[in-house]
């Protein structure tokens, strides 16, 4: 009796977290729909597993190679979603999904959304090279026995469809994501440090093609680094801080704003590198700031290379707690740790969204004002206003713009964001409002 309310407990907890996330993963989805993408790209697509990636980086910042990886996805919204993965008729896509069905679904159920997924996507770009890779070992409220049972019913279904590949991750990383004594593939033994995605892209990059590399050093173990706390954004820190910088590239960085924002796609520029951290609205995440200055540290921890340009977008949740003295002094040390790192590197530092909760863009306002002269007075600093294209005549958010269930940017905002930074980056051509409207109602269809 009590292993039934043992069971009932967690997958209670489990479901409670699906929904309060369900915001967050409307508004990824939503930001797909208005991505361009051919008969070129390589198109990752999955869950918070895939989602944690630099997934063109890790193959020599590769713009044929896009991240539809979703936190919190199942697979039931994968296939909802399997128009915006296929509507260019891409080369290759590569799947992963089912881990986070395991508390709502059974494993029929996984396995009938994934083959229901692959038949959509081969009736609508027949040519498409499709690869199912396996759930991935987790000991995280996860069952080693049952996802090896779901594998293997995945790779017997896959059978049956000659032109689509089973990929076997699996086996490659039992005993590492896993393993209770190390932190060296992951921390919470669900999500994957670099030394991991190191093994999973040299497992896939026979299919990729010859033209292309993988970024990873081979020692990438040895080298990666935990620039912060090894949850979550520790593990993505580790990618920083083995992933190369270039002298042409531009470095975002910044909270969940950043880290969701498909910048190179968005802005069309094969140079862009996503440094943000962040699988939630920043006000659910504490004092972001510091994990910012965190990951300054973590991309340059083996990197002396100053990058073309970078540009910072953090501080939501400690302004809108009113904390509005604090952002600032933590704000400082964070571009100051940057003019330290990259001493050569324009900086741009963008003003703060509006926000859903009004009575905080007060605050918001505030600090804007103090930022644009912080950025004035601070040498190779400048400032740039995304909060006043993005807010209504009254200075709130313009409901274009954001999603109705939370603060997050919908697909046409992060359009406009788009549009507003392509005129301070050199190279960039980002679609059109009109182009991404057309591109969100194709790919809101049911074909």
């Amino acid at each position: 009796m009590k292993k039934y309310f043992f069971v009932l407990f967690i997958s209670l907890f489990v479901f409670g977290n699906l929904l309060a996330d369900e915001p967050f993963r409307k508004h990824r989805f939503d930001t797909f729909k208005v991505l361009p993408m051919n008969e070129n790209s390589i198109v990752f697509v999955g869950n918070s597993i895939t989602d944690m990636h630099c997934w063109a980086e890790a193959f020599g910042n590769d713009s044929r190679i896009i991240n539809r990886g979703n936190s919190g996805a199942l697979s039931a919204e994968i296939l909802a979603n399997a128009e915006s993965y296929i509507h260019g008729k891409p080369a290759k896509v590569f799947l992963m999904i089912g881990t986070n069905d395991f508390n709502t679904s059974t494993d029929k159920e996984i396995i009938d959304n994934i083959e229901e997924t692959i038949k959509y996507m081969q009736r609508r770009s027949p040519r498409t090279e499709i690869y199912i890779e396996s759930i991935l070992p987790s000991t995280n409220n996860r069952n080693l026995a049952r996802i090896t049972g779901a594998n293997e019913a995945i790779q017997r279904m896959v059978e049956n469809y000659p032109k689509v590949t089973y990929i076997d991750l699996y086996t490659k990383l039992i005993g590492k994501i896993d393993n209770p004594n190390s932190n060296d593939y992951s921390c919470d033994k669900l999500h994957l440090t670099a030394a991991s995605y190191q093994i999973w892209c040299e497992t896939i990059k026979q299919y990729l093609g010859k033209d292309i590399q993988i970024s990873y050093p081979q020692n990438t173990l040895q080298l990666q680094t935990y620039a912060q706390n090894t949850g979550s954004h520790g593990m993505r820190s580790t990618y920083f801080s083995v992933l190369p910088v270039n002298p042409n590239d531009i470095l975002f960085f910044g909270d969940e704003m950043v880290k969701n924002g498909e910048w190179q796609e968005l802005l069309g520029n094969p140079n862009i590198k996503n440094r943000g951290t962040g699988w939630g609205y920043e006000g659910t995440s504490g004092d972001i700031i510091p994990v910012v200055n965190a990951n300054v540290n973590a991309t340059f921890s083996h990197n002396n290379v100053s990058p073309r340009r970078i540009l910072v977008y953090t501080g939501t949740n400690t302004v809108n707690s009113g904390e509005i003295e604090k952002a600032k002094r933590e704000y400082r040390e964070l571009i100051q740790n940057i003019k330290t790192k990259a001493p050569k590197t324009h900086i741009f530092v963008l003003s703060l969204l509006p926000t859903t909760m009004n009575a905080c863009n007060e605050h918001i306002k505030a600090f804007n004002s103090w930022l644009k002269d912080f950025a004035n007075e601070t040498d190779n600093v400048s400032f740039i206003n995304i909060n006043t294209p993005l807010s209504n005549s009254q200075g709130n958010i313009n409901p274009i713009y954001f999603n109705n269930y939370n603060n997050y940017l919908t697909g046409m905002g992060y359009i406009k964001v788009a549009e507003i930074l392509s005129k301070y980056i050199e190279n960039c051509h980002p679609i059109s409002e009109n182009e991404a409207r057309k591109l969100h109602v194709h790919n809101s269809k049911k074909y």
